[in-house]
């Protein structure tokens, strides 16, 4: 968690800062429910991204016509894996 704490940080922007709360999120419920692995013990696998349901929008334009603006969404899936001792 602290390499990956340190490099999200330093990135300003809003997907990093979701992704490092998902991943906090994350830790801390293998913790709540593995109270025995240790923080330094878990380690993120891989993150993937699918894509989402999209909410469809219009705008008004010019000569009473629209125009369609999707706005898209995502799905984040985080795997984490123990450290062999």
């Amino acid at each position: 968690m602290g390499s990956v704490n340190k490099t999200l940080s330093f990135i300003y922007n809003k997907p990093s800062i979701m992704i490092l709360k998902l991943l906090k999120n994350c830790f801390a419920s293998i913790l709540h429910k593995y109270g025995s692995i240790g923080l330094e013990n878990i380690y993120v696998v891989n993150i993937l991204t699918n894509k989402g349901p999209s909410l469809k929008r219009f705008r008004f334009v010019s000569k009473g016509s629209t125009r369609l603006i999707k706005k898209k969404f995502s799905h984040l899936k985080v795997i984490l894996s123990v450290k062999k001792i």
